[in-house]
């Protein structure tokens, strides 16, 4: 059942993909189109978000962070986001910056024990992000950056008692990593990803990723999920990301998007 591969930020689908009041989708509408839909509720041009990431152990143990999320939109439907700790204190200036490109989107992440910047590829993007339940992959694809050599559109479906898209996403290969493919079920009506679910191999999904539906508010034309949970079915834990605070179209610094930027964060 019922993922960005999609963005954080989405805004209403025109009535037009709609038959009528029941809610049936239009046969016509193909994965690209649903796709193009999901993409162009990015914000314009920026955004900087306060986020709270709250993860439960299996011994139900509760860790608290605050993040800054750093969005700016490129041309050719490309984009830049920097994502900076700011607590708890033992985690501040830790920093995550992704810069995507014609080819392919570059991953660094900067740790001040280390006080170093690494790239992040291979086997190292299916690894838990400062200690959450998402991946480094998983955390791109959040953010709208995902690189997929394959969608398609499989039947619709319902959630919450309403008709969604749901898409299925084959993600590029990347050598030492199990990932086999991405589902993801999506508001036909405001274009939002409700749920993703994240497949190792072929059977039930490894990690379910589901927006809490209460959540869902709108600003400054978007609809915006405030709350999400990424659950590891296998492992059993979870983690909340909230977002607290969100500024569309603020200006930002072009020296935030800078590898050079990471080792500030501190």
């Amino acid at each position: 059942m019922p993922d960005r591969t999609s963005p954080i930020f989405v805004v209403p689908l025109v009535a037009a993909l709609l038959l009528g009041p029941t809610g049936a989708v239009h046969a016509a509408k193909t994965a690209e189109e649903i796709e193009a839909c999901v993409k162009a509720n990015l914000p314009p041009d920026t955004s900087v978000q306060t986020v709270t990431l709250r993860t439960r152990s299996r011994l139900d143990e509760i860790t608290n962070a605050e993040v800054k999320i750093y969005f700016q939109r490129l041309e050719g439907d490309h984009a830049n986001v920097m994502l900076r700790f700011e607590q708890p204190l033992d985690r501040r200036g830790s920093a995550l910056l992704l810069l995507q490109k014609e080819e392919s989107t570059e991953m660094f992440m900067y740790l001040p024990e280390l006080d170093r910047t690494r790239r992040v590829t291979g086997r190292m993007l299916e690894g838990s992000m400062f200690g959450t339940d998402f991946t480094y992959e998983q955390f791109q694809r959040l953010q709208g950056l995902a690189e997929d050599v394959e969608v398609t559109r499989l039947p619709d479906a319902e959630l919450g008692g309403k008709t969604v898209y749901v898409l299925q996403h084959v993600p590029n290969e990347v050598e030492g990593t199990k990932r086999e493919r991405v589902v993801s079920y999506i508001d036909v009506d405001r274009c939002v990803q409700l749920r993703t679910e994240f497949f190792e191999s072929e059977g039930a999904p490894s990690k379910i990723l589901e927006v809490d539906l209460d959540k869902i508010e709108q600003d400054s034309g978007l609809w915006i999920p405030r709350k999400m949970t990424m659950r590891d079915v296998d492992d059993g834990t979870e983690t909340d990301l909230e977002i607290e605070k969100i500024e569309i179209g603020t200006k930002i610094p072009k020296k935030v998007f800078n590898q050079a930027s990471l080792s500030r964060a501190r």
